[in-house]
């Protein structure tokens, strides 16, 4: 087994500069907070061809992480702090990659064929990387990194050539839920999840898509449950912001916006279907979010 020459930091701010692609829009959360969120930086990324290796052809729009309540954590660090306040898409755990030479029959069996990387996941930082994911939903991501390379000579060439995240694994923090270990020989986000062995490859969006479209289609061509469905997101949109009004600005602006719109639309408002497809719009447009309806 042979470490990785350079320390984790080393690779850790290049690898940032390289996904922020020209943005600036970046958060050190620092030891206080890394220890919470299990993150060691938030970015704005908007590197293509970090997102293409999860199927997306432009990067996610991302949270602000101040409109959410962090309850758990001011409770254990007994004061409450103010986070930033603009959209973060990706949040980083970096880690320093092991090199074990030759084969290990068993990661063989599951497509690893010889010589292969590996880091160990800590628990508490897996859990507190989980209570993140569970918080955010599916509207950023968040993922380990490792190089796929363990010389400093490599290094310095992916910084100079730009092609750290073309020779980096990544893989979803969720993805680890009870595994200790992610062993890979390549980069992108193949790898093997351990040490009970999962193989685990993250799905082009496309395919993801079409699977959702085939376990909802057949209900949503029901008339009813559409509409049900419909009504179904609108209230949790209408309380999402409510529970926010006070202390957001995006939330006051969805309820000023809604306030002309119904005074506009007042007889679409006395429609539950019409009502609730406005106030879906009027949440997309405000969040420049893309809406998409299957079926």
């Amino acid at each position: 087994m042979e470490k990785a020459a350079f320390e984790e930091k080393s690779y850790e701010g290049p690898l940032n500069t390289q996904l922020l692609f020209n943005n600036h829009i970046y958060w050190p959360p620092g030891q206080v907070f890394e220890e919470h969120f299990g993150i060691d930086s938030a970015l704005n990324a908007q590197n293509p061809n970090f997102w293409l290796l999860f199927g997306l052809s432009s990067p996610m729009n991302g949270v602000i992480v101040d409109d959410f309540n962090w309850g758990y954590i001011w409770r254990r660090i007994d004061s409450k702090k103010q986070l930033p306040t603009f959209n973060l898409n990706l949040f980083v755990q970096a880690k320093r990659p092991e090199y074990l030479y030759g084969r290990n029959n068993q990661y063989a069996r599951n497509g690893i064929k010889g010589s292969y990387y590996r880091f160990e996941v800590m628990e508490h930082q897996q859990k507190a990387l989980e209570r993140l994911a569970t918080k955010l939903g599916n509207k950023a991501l968040i993922v380990y990194a490792c190089p796929v390379f363990h010389s400093n000579n490599d290094l310095f060439r992916h910084i100079h050539n730009h092609s750290l995240v073309e020779n980096s694994t990544f893989v979803r923090a969720t993805n680890m839920k009870n595994h200790k270990r992610w062993v890979f020989d390549e980069p992108g986000t193949i790898g093997l999840a351990c040490s009970e062995i999962e193989r685990i490859k993250d799905e082009p969006f496309s395919v993801i898509i079409q699977n959702m479209l085939n376990e909802t289609l057949q209900l949503d061509s029901i008339p009813e449950i559409a509409l049900k469905n419909l009504i179904h997101i609108e209230s949790i949109i209408v309380k999402e912001f409510s529970d926010l009004r006070d202390r957001n600005e995006i939330a006051e602006e969805f309820f000023r916006r809604d306030s002309l719109l119904r005074d506009q639309f007042e007889r679409a408002f006395n429609e539950p279907k019409l009502r609730s497809y406005i106030r879906i719009i009027s949440m997309t447009v405000l969040l420049n979010l893309n809406w998409y309806v299957f079926g």
